[in-house]
């Protein structure tokens, strides 16, 4: 088990890092819009900790007005009375932290949106044409502050695949949403210090659609997980994809500063030391992989232990935990035995490291129980029961 130790580490480096990402924010903030910056609480880091100012530091089109994505982050006595926003093809318009306006023009274009500051009455106006509105908050998942963003915009299409199915086509069907729901509600009782360093990281989860991508997480968009709902069937699989996701958020808060873990610089290429010339990924990349891959394989023993799940979800689980173990034992081999690390460094991927000996030896006899030779990248389930026979259902909390 990961013990305590190590959660108080990261959890302070964590600390570190997001003050340090809020603090860079800050200072492009003030000084592209100081007016604007002025209408803020400067000590309040989760303001700038928004994903959507991530993207716009990254990004030169201007589509997106800096008032639109601060406009929620605004006290409403201080509010502009006059903004230019954006919506999308839905007619949605999009304002963190206040909620998700939605017109009856159904095409992406710009508007003015008047508050009235007195009564906080707010108005959208095409020019001089005032268009009819509904407003909701934006939705937040089970008990946390972590919003499940139903609601797409340019940057979200931006970092997405091409090809993809929205997100609302995922957030109008109350199965899946109620299942993701779950899968935070079982982080939060049966894995409580990961789920307080995913509130303390995570703003978003975004869900979409898309056969031929993975899902992931971007420092470009800080914050958030990009749940591929295409292979994540159900509440074992969000549950993996929870933790791997946002572990990778919160791991980039962990090594803001990279430099402090390598001996090497972290973007060296791991073919340059192996004879794999088709691996394109970084030693910084593999180090977040066994990162995620610790994380995953704790949730689940825990998981196991606590007899979460029913026979048939048990038994994906188990599944799901033989192929991270595997996976892990191809990942650390390349970091083994190496000079890659500095102190700092080695103490992280020794905790790492110390922890999976211990799983693989307490769960090892999954790889000879379940046959995984017809696995592809990321796990598929119906590949898994194909190959190994699903047991009778039993009944338990989820």
């Amino acid at each position: 088990m990961l013990n305590d130790h190590f959660f108080e580490y990261a959890s302070q480096k964590i600390t570190e890092g997001q003050s340090f990402y809020a603090s860079h924010i800050k200072l492009m903030v003030q000084s592209l819009n100081k007016e604007l910056y002025e209408l803020l609480d400067p000590t309040n880091d989760a303001i700038f900790l928004n994903p959507m100012l991530f993207a716009f530091l990254n990004d030169d089109t201007g589509k997106i007005t800096l008032e639109q994505i601060l406009y929620g982050a605004v006290p409403p006595e201080k509010r502009m009375q006059r903004v230019t926003v954006v919506s999308n093809s839905k007619g949605q318009i999009y304002l963190p932290l206040y909620g998700c306006i939605t017109l009856p023009v159904l095409k992406e274009q710009h508007y003015t949106l008047i508050t009235h500051n007195k009564d906080l009455r707010i108005e959208v106006f095409d020019g001089t044409t005032l268009i009819p509105h509904l407003f909701r908050t934006n939705p937040v998942l089970h008990e946390s502050r972590v919003e499940l963003q139903c609601v797409s915009n340019y940057f979200t299409e931006h970092y997405l695949p091409e090809n993809y199915a929205s997100q609302p086509s995922f957030c109008s069907k109350p199965k899946k949403v109620e299942e993701l729901h779950q899968a935070v509600a079982i982080l939060q009782q049966q894995y409580p210090r990961y789920y307080s360093l995913f509130c303390q990281t995570t703003k978003w989860l975004l869900p979409f659609t898309n056969s031929k991508s993975n899902s992931f997480a971007s420092l470009g968009m800080h914050g958030v997980g990009f749940i591929n709902t295409y292979k994540s069937t159900g509440v074992v699989g969000y549950l993996e994809d929870i933790v791997h996701q946002c572990g990778h958020v919160l791991f980039s808060a962990l090594t803001y500063d990279t430099g402090a873990y390598f001996t090497i610089p972290p973007v060296t290429a791991i073919k340059d030391f192996t004879n794999d010339p088709n691996d394109d990924r970084t030693f910084y990349v593999l180090l977040h992989g066994v990162f995620t891959e610790a994380l995953m394989c704790e949730a689940f023993d825990i998981c196991l232990q606590n007899h979460v799940f029913d026979a048939q979800k048990e038994h994906e689980l188990k599944g799901r935990y033989a192929y991270i173990l595997l996976r892990f034992v191809l990942d650390i081999q390349i970091l083994l035995n190496h000079n890659y690390f500095t102190p700092e460094g080695q103490t992280l991927f020794d905790a790492i490291y110390n922890h999976m000996v211990e799983q693989y030896k307490k769960h090892s006899s999954l790889l000879q129980t379940y046959d995984l030779t017809n696995q592809p990248y990321n796990f598929d389930l119906t590949k898994f029961n194909a190959k190994n026979k699903m047991p009778k259902t039993e009944h338990s909390s989820f």
